[in-house]
């Protein structure tokens, strides 16, 4: 190959980097894996109400309410499905609510930014109340 011809496969290749990372930097949203693997997500710590038993919403004046703990991601992401997996055998793109599964009282971190460290699995019953939830291994007020 002809030197000017190699300089311009270079340049090409480079640009072509600059562009994909370009892309990446202006909000293409990153790839996770469900549990065992642990993610760190940060964002805001919310509570909402939801239906709960026994229609779940079907039956409104009947219902139970539940109150849900969530994270309100910085950053929207994409989950890798496990095909593995009867319960996180599906992909989720653009996630932008993590349902918290964690024992503690929330009380001084709702409405701050919290980061959480945990692993991910889809939502499956009732009580899940948005397609994907965190196991909380670890939460940290950010302000």
């Amino acid at each position: 190959m002809p030197w000017t011809s190699f300089c311009i496969v270079r340049a090409a290749v480079f640009l072509g980097s600059v562009a994909v990372a370009g892309a990446l930097d202006a909000g293409e949203p990153r790839w996770v894996e469900y549990g065992p693997a642990v993610v760190t997500l940060s964002g805001r710590l919310v509570a909402k109400e939801f239906f709960g038993p026994p229609g779940y919403g079907e039956a409104p004046e009947t219902d139970s309410r539940e109150v849900a703990r969530l994270l309100v991601i910085d950053e929207p992401l994409h989950v890798r499905a496990d095909h593995e997996s009867d319960i996180n055998s599906l992909e989720q793109r653009n996630v932008r609510e993590v349902q918290l599964v964690w024992s503690q009282k929330a009380g001084p971190l709702l409405g701050r930014r919290v980061r959480v460290r945990g692993t991910l699995f889809a939502g499956h019953t009732g009580h899940h109340h948005v397609d994907l939830l965190v196991i909380v291994a670890l939460i940290e007020p950010l302000e």
